[in-house]
Order: C-alpha cells, then structure tokens, then sequence
C-alpha cells in the first residue's frame, strides 16, 4: 500500500496535470471499483465536470469540481489507490500498455482527449 508520501506525490501530479481540464467521458471495465455506487449514475455525475482541486486526506485522494454551469458540485471524486493501483495519465492517441491494459477498472476521457486511466493489479 502506497504510503502518504507516495500519495502526495500522485496528488501533486493530478494537481499539475488535471486543473482546468473537462471530463468528456467516463467508462468503467470494473464495477467493483466504485465500491457500491450506481455506474450510470457516476458516469453522469462525471461527464461535463471540470475539475478544480485535487486534495489528499490520509491516503485518499479527492478530485473536486464544477458542473457544466461553472458550479461547484455537492460531490467529489474520491480515490483510494489501495495495495497495486495506479492512476496513468495518457496524452492523446497514446494507449496504455498491454501489460495495463488488462488491469484498466476506469478511465475518465478529457476534452483535449488525454485519459486518466486507473489501474489495478488486484
């Protein structure tokens, strides 16, 4: 399990990477990723969300953000990488590894077409 400092150097890195950018899409290859949640109902609250911070409590990691009216969301986007997760940022037309690719549980598609793909082995 990736400890705090590891973790804030991924948030440091969604935070340099992702601020200002636009959710175009969201698939999800693993319903077990989102721990419960509805998938149609998180692909939605997603899709159109701009992302406005990445924050660090413990070792989970929250995306906050603004809907497609400039608001800012009553919700977030919490990750827990747990013992193998990654979070891969692919600029466009770059696919992920083969080895990855078959350990892809969700990937959020941005405006200008990068991918935030989260990965894990487990």
């Amino acid at each position: 399990m990736p400890e705090l400092p590891e973790v804030e150097v991924v948030r440091r890195g969604l935070e340099k990477q992702l601020l200002g950018a636009k959710i175009k899409g969201v698939e999800v290859f693993f319903p077990g990723s989102l721990r419960g949640q509805d998938i149609k109902r998180f692909c939605a609250a997603l899709e159109g969300w701009t992302i406005t911070a990445a924050v660090r409590r413990g070792k989970f990691l929250w995306l906050l953000g603004e809907d497609q009216e400039g608001q800012e969301t009553l919700y977030s986007l919490v990750i827990h990488l747990g013992m193998s997760g990654q979070l891969l940022i692919n600029q466009p037309q770059i696919e992920l590894s083969h080895k990855n690719q078959g350990h892809l549980r969700v990937r959020l598609t941005m405006e200008d077409d990068r991918t935030v793909n989260f990965v894990d082995q487990r």
